[in-house]
C-alpha cells in the first residue's frame, strides 16, 4: 500500500525536474541558451564551459530617440561612433519601449536588429525586450506615436503615415512579427561565471505573483502532457524550486523555465491566431495586465519594506543576485538602487522626447567579473596607470591595456578597490574576480562611472559618488 502511494510523488517529481532542466528556449528571434547546449531544447548543458559572453550591458528606455540611443551605445563600448558593433563579445539588453514619444521609433528598431546580426557575427549578443509602448504599438494603439514620425512615414501627411504604420505593425508587418517575438524578459546568469552579474532583466517589475503564475502554467502544461490529473496542479506547481540547483558555481540557470514560461505566454497572447487553453488564459491575463511585467508600478507604489522582500524574493527564486528594470522614470534623472542593490531602477528618461536631457547626456550599465588586487594601494594604482606610457604597449594596446597585461592592474580596478586620490588605503577586495555593476554616464564630454551596491557585501564608506572615467576598459 505505501508503495502505491509512492510512486505517483516519484513520478511527479521525475517529471518536474525533468521540465525544469529540459524547457525550450522562448521564441526563435530570442534564444534562452546562455551557455553551450547539449541539446535542441535551449537548456544549458552541465559540461563546464567558458563564459559565453565577458560583459553584461544594460540600456534602458530609449523613446524613439535614435541619437540618443546611439550616444548611450557607444558610451558603453557597444559601438562606435558610426553605429558599427564593436563590443565583441558583450550581451547586451535593452529593456524595453524603443517606441513612442520620439521622433525615430521605426529607425531605432531597425538599428538594434541590425545590431543583432553585428554582434552575434562577433560572438556577442543583443537582446529587446518587450516593454508596455512596444506592446501598445503592436496592437495598433498610436497614441503616443510621434506625429513628426508619421509625417515622414507618409510623405509629408500624418493620415497616409498613419495608415501605413498600421500595415507595418500588423501581424503580417515587418514590425508587428518582430514585437511580437519581443521576449519579456531575460537572465544573464551564465553570461559571466560571477554570481555578482546574475541577474533578472525585466521592463516593468518582477513579482512573486508572476513567479507562480509561471509555475503553475508549467505544472497545466507538463500534466497534460502526461496524461495525468489537473487536479495534481497545486502540488506540482509548488515543487518547481527554478532557483534551486547549482550549476558553474552561479545558481538559478533553472530560472530559465519560468522566464520561458512568460516568453511563450506573451508571444501567445500577441498571436491573433492561438486558442489558448483555460490555463493558459490566466497566464496571458497576467502577462498583459496592470499587475503585470510590461506594465506594473508596484516598486514605487507599494511600501519600501514590501518591495524588498518581494524581490528577495524573487531573486531566491529565479537565482539570481539582482532585478534590474526600466519602465518607470526615476525623477532624480539617476539610476536608483534599492533593496540592498538587488533592485536597480534604471530609466532616467533618456528620450528627449521626455524634455529633461540634452543630446549626449547619456548613461547606461555595465556588469563585468574584475579582478582585484589586494596587495596595490590606491596611490600604486594611480601612479602605475599615468605612469605607463606607450612604450609599454603592445601594437593596438592603450596604455591602460598594456597595464593590465602586465598585471598591474585589472580592468576597472579604480571602481572594485574604490580608491579615492586623496587616500592611501589598501584595496579592500580579496584578491579574486568579483562582478562588479556600475553606471556610466557622459558628463561634461567625458565618462565617469559610479558603483552600485553589491547584493553580497556591504558598501564601505568610500564607495559613493563618480570617479572619473579615464581607465574604461571595453
Amino acid at each position: 500500500m505505501k508503495v502505491i502511494l509512492v510512486l505517483p510523488l516519484l513520478v511527479i517529481i521525475g517529471f518536474i525536474l525533468h521540465y525544469t532542466h529540459n524547457q525550450g528556449a522562448g521564441p526563435a528571434e530570442e534564444s534562452s541558451c546562455q551557455l553551450v547546449c547539449d541539446n535542441k531544447s535551449g537548456s544549458p548543458s552541465g559540461k563546464t564551459q567558458s563564459p559565453l559572453y565577458d560583459r553584461v550591458l544594460v540600456v534602458p528606455d530609449l523613446h524613439g530617440d535614435y541619437e540618443q540611443g546611439l550616444k548611450t551605445l557607444e558610451l558603453l563600448g557597444a559601438v562606435d561612433a558610426s553605429g558599427k558593433w564593436v563590443g565583441g563579445r558583450a550581451l547586451l539588453v535593452q529593456l524595453g519601449d524603443l517606441s513612442d514619444r520620439g521622433p525615430n521609433t521605426l529607425k531605432l528598431i531597425d538599428f538594434f536588429e541590425d545590431l543583432k546580426v553585428q554582434a552575434e557575427a562577433a560572438g556577442g549578443k543583443v537582446v529587446t525586450l518587450l516593454g508596455n509602448h512596444s506592446h501598445m504599438l503592436a496592437r495598433g494603439d498610436y497614441r503616443y506615436f510621434s506625429r513628426v514620425e508619421l509625417a515622414a512615414l507618409g510623405g509629408g501627411d500624418v493620415q497616409t503615415g498613419l495608415e501605413k504604420l498600421k500595415q507595418l505593425t500588423s501581424p503580417e508587418g515587418k514590425y508587428g512579427a518582430l514585437l511580437r517575438r519581443r521576449p519579456v524578459a531575460w537572465i544573464s546568469t551564465g553570461s559571466i561565471a560571477n554570481r555578482d552579474c546574475s541577474m533578472l532583466l525585466v521592463h516593468a517589475a518582477a513579482l512573486p505573483h508572476m513567479v507562480k503564475a509561471a509555475k503553475s502554467w508549467l505544472a497545466h502544461r507538463t500534466l497534460a502532457e502526461r496524461g495525468e490529473s489537473q487536479e495534481r496542479v497545486p502540488y506540482a506547481a509548488d515543487q518547481l524550486h527554478p532557483g534551486h540547483h547549482q550549476h558553474e558555481g552561479v545558481h538559478g540557470h533553472d530560472g530559465w523555465a519560468v522566464v520561458n514560461a512568460w516568453n511563450r505566454g506573451m508571444a501567445h497572447a500577441m498571436d491573433p491566431t492561438a486558442s489558448p487553453a483555460a490555463h493558459e488564459n490566466a497566464l496571458k491575463a497576467m502577462l498583459i495586465g496592470q499587475n503585470g511585467p510590461i506594465w506594473s508600478r508596484a516598486y514605487t507604489m507599494l511600501p519600501r519594506q514590501k518591495v524588498c522582500a518581494d524581490v528577495a524574493m524573487v531573486c531566491e527564486q529565479m537565482g539570481v543576485s539582482r532585478v534590474i528594470v526600466g519602465h518607470t522614470v526615476q525623477t532624480s534623472g539617476e539610476v536608483s538602487e534599492m533593496c540592498g542593490g538587488k533592485l536597480v531602477m534604471a530609466d532616467v528618461a533618456l528620450s528627449r522626447a521626455m524634455g529633461s536631457r540634452e543630446l549626449g547626456d547619456v548613461m547606461g550599465l555595465e556588469c563585468r567579473a574584475e579582478a582585484a588586487h589586494a596587495n596595490h594601494s590606491a596611490a600604486e594604482l594611480v601612479s602605475g596607470l599615468r605612469s605607463t606610457g606607450s612604450a609599454g604597449a603592445g601594437e593596438g594596446q592603450t596604455a591602460s591595456e598594456a597595464v593590465i597585461d602586465q598585471g598591474k592592474l585589472g580592468p576597472g580596478q579604480e571602481q572594485v578597490c574604490r580608491w579615492v586620490s586623496s587616500k592611501e588605503g589598501a584595496c579592500r577586495q580579496a584578491n579574486e574576480r568579483n562582478g562588479v555593476l556600475r553606471v556610466w554616464r557622459m558628463r561634461s564630454g567625458a565618462p565617469v562611472a559610479r558603483l552600485l551596491s553589491n547584493p553580497f557585501r556591504q558598501r564601505t564608506s568610500d564607495e559613493s559618488g563618480w570617479v572619473s572615467g579615464f581607465m574604461r576598459h571595453f
